[in-house]
């Protein structure tokens, strides 16, 4: 079973410049605050985007998934059999949202005995 998580569900995982500060004072996350300080352009908050596509665990447990079946749209060169019908049991998964306590409890538990 292929599994799609887009963006328009992991840019809802985010922290603010608040929350960064306070949370990542360990010894294994206190490097990215460092480092999150002086990046280029930034808001003040953090979006974790790459957990997804490094720990699949954090799919299984935090994202609300469907089964679909994608469908290829390929008149358009804009649309790449993107398109999806969530309303049928295909092969698919695609995620439509995203438990964002459970994430952060996950994700910082990694971190809470280094």
């Amino acid at each position: 079973m292929h599994r799609s998580i887009g963006l328009d569900v992991t840019t809802r995982v985010t922290l603010e410049a608040a929350e960064v500060r306070q949370k990542f004072q360990g010894p294994l996350l206190r490097p990215v605050l460092d480092f999150w300080k002086y990046w280029p352009r930034h808001d003040g908050n953090i979006i974790f985007t790459i957990p997804w596509r490094r720990f699949p665990f954090f799919i299984l447990q935090c994202a609300c998934m469907r089964r679909a079946r994608g469908r290829g749209a390929r008149q358009s060169p804009s649309c790449r059999g993107d398109v999806v019908d969530g309303r049928c049991a295909g092969k698919h998964e695609v995620a439509f949202g995203v438990d964002r306590e459970h994430f952060f409890d996950l994700y910082f538990s990694v971190f809470a005995h280094g």
